[in-house]
């Protein structure tokens, strides 16, 4: 299991102001990150051995150099996992433009997503760039969880394995088992990579984890 810091406690208290407010973007946001503290509370009960940040930011906002990663993984294996979550839900097509997801099933046919791709390839992009004063090689594997029950075509599938890096798809059920394999074997100890970068990111750039072991 993991502890429940700082950040975690940010997140629920945005959670409750967004509850306050009745206006449809407010709705739309409240629901974003509720399922984003789902993803947290099922690696705070089944997660060992990382670190974890919420909506980890950069940048003013539409800079051209800004991102805002929905979760932030680093792994005792010095592996950073960038995490995109999406609400997405039932039987989806890749659009012929490839840039956006139809729905293919009887529910909802005029239902239309944009594919999560182009944003997870341009944070990774940032975030190499945001790591270099860290002046250490960081391997970073890209990840997109779905907390509702979606079901992508082969080619979705075939997209996000193409993507440079290939990017993980991993149901939240399957937390953290998919999302994180052989990657927090080892313990998060002082003086590795894993520690250091953590310590990099709190006292060169004030970031507060919203899990830690």
């Amino acid at each position: 299991m993991l502890k429940k810091t700082e950040g975690f406690i940010q997140a629920n208290d945005r959670l409750r102001t967004l509850a306050q407010d009745n206006s449809q973007q407010a709705s739309r946001s409240r629901y974003g990150l509720d399922c984003e503290i789902s993803v947290l509370e099922i690696l705070a009960q089944k997660a060992n051995n990382l670190v974890c940040y919420h909506s980890f930011r950069h940048g003013p906002d539409r800079g051209p150099e800004s991102f805002e990663i929905d979760l932030l993984i680093l792994t005792s294996s010095g592996t950073v996992v960038p995490v995109e979550v999406k609400a997405y839900k039932g039987r989806y097509a890749l659009s012929q433009d490839k840039k956006h997801f139809v729905r293919a099933d009887g529910e909802a046919q005029n239902v239309i997503v944009k594919s999560p791709i182009s944003q997870i390839e341009r944070n990774v992009r940032l975030l190499k760039r945001f790591l270099l004063p860290f002046e250490r090689t960081v391997p970073i594997s890209p990840a997109v969880v779905f907390v509702n029950e979606f079901y992508p075509s082969e080619d979705i599938l075939n997209q996000f394995e193409s993507a440079m890096p290939a990017i993980t798809v991993c149901p939240a059920y399957a937390l953290p088992r998919d999302l994180l394999p052989a990657l927090t074997m080892n313990r998060f100890a002082v003086n590795t990579p894993a520690f250091q970068l953590v310590d990099f990111l709190s006292k060169e750039h004030n970031y507060v984890p919203a899990l830690v072991p």
